[in-house]
């Protein structure tokens, strides 16, 4: 139940690809990620059943390396706030209704900026921007973030620059191969629209549910990512669209795909930052991960340059099912279902 409704709702040395369109086979590169290596142990064990009840962590993230936000999908009391670094609970906040600063709708799209976050609201079609201190959440701006002929709301927006968003397309209803389109806040006509499914017979809903893709932008504006969830695959574009790197990797693949009945997960976004992009790395049946949570499991940390080359991975000492990082702290902040109201917190040394 849980990453069905989170996924459809929240690369050593590479040969750049050509800057075109297509997608064919021919324009792949085939890299190998580095040596798994060994697990790395939790440092320290942050238990908060006593201060604040978390039921069903959405989203964790770093705040501007001053807060710790960790997202529930519920109807009330879904942001709890943490300081940075030494994890203690501040507040919870957060009520779903159409009031000022409610929420029509638990909020999925969720990122952080300077003055602390902005979430997509997908019934208003709005960006609506928070600002975070020690003792409250307060909205101060919202603009509207879509494009005409628009049918369904926007899957996955990403900031790439201040002007400038990034979303999937060619999500069900709209007739294109095109995978992403580039926005602007508060404008109706979009800038445009670019990257091409990988070749299928798949179309609609289903063409994208089984190309489904973490999104992530570099914190510089100056590349955006695509890592294929149930593929070994991932693309980087810069920041007009241009396909720099379309890349497999060369490791164990699942043998079946999405939509021949397998829900086999590779990674998922975790973090990003100016240098570098943080994946959870998954390698298993998405029910096995979070339908029925197998505690025998570890999912693992991988760190990529924004070049595409692998630098880091490693795995968790349990099963991790969310992470952020601090690089100003060297620290990773994570949550398992498996004991909901806990921060389990890692060294980062890459």
């Amino acid at each position: 139940m849980k990453l069905s409704f989170k996924i459809l709702t929240s690369s050593l040395i590479i040969i750049l690809c050509s800057c075109q369109n297509s997608d064919n086979n021919n324009n792949i590169n085939i890299i190998k990620n580095v040596e798994l290596e060994d697990e790395i142990e939790v440092t320290a064990i942050h238990e908060f059943n006593n201060q604040v009840d978390i039921f069903n962590p959405f989203k964790i993230l770093n705040i501007n390396e001053n807060y710790l936000l960790i997202s529930e999908l519920r109807q009330k009391d879904f942001f709890h706030v943490f300081s940075l670094p030494n994890l203690k609970y501040k507040y919870t906040t957060g009520d779903q209704g159409r009031g000022p600063g409610e929420f029509i709708t638990p909020p999925t799209y969720i990122d952080e900026n300077k003055q602390g976050i902005e979430i997509y609201d997908p019934i208003r079609q709005t960006l609506r921007f928070f600002s975070i201190n020690d003792t409250s959440m307060a909205e101060y701006k919202e603009t509207s973030l879509r494009y005409a002929g628009q049918i369904e709301p926007l899957n996955r927006p990403k900031k790439i620059n201040d002007t400038t968003y990034f979303a999937d397309y060619g999500t069900s209803l709209e007739k294109t191969n095109r995978e992403h389109i580039a926005l602007k806040p508060a404008e109706e006509e979009s800038l445009f629209t670019f990257g091409n499914f990988p070749s299928s017979d798949l179309k609609g809903f289903e063409r994208y549910s089984n190309f489904l893709k973490s999104n992530v932008s570099q914190t510089n504006g100056n590349r955006f990512a695509a890592f294929y969830m149930y593929h070994n695959r991932f693309k980087i574009y810069d920041d007009r669209g241009q396909k720099l790197v379309d890349a497999t990797i060369d490791e164990y693949r699942h043998t079946t795909s999405n939509n021949s009945g397998s829900n086999y997960l590779y990674r998922v976004t975790a973090y990003e930052s100016e240098n570098y992009i943080y994946l959870l790395g998954i390698y298993a049946l998405e029910e096995k991960i979070y339908d029925n949570p197998d505690p025998n499991l570890q999912t693992s940390i991988e760190v990529w340059t924004w070049e595409g080359k692998p630098v880091y991975r490693a795995k968790f000492d349990r099963l991790i099912h969310g992470y952020t990082v601090s690089e100003k702290f060297n620290k990773i902040y994570g949550f398992s279902y498996l004991d909901e109201s806990t921060i389990f917190e890692y060294d980062l040394d890459i």
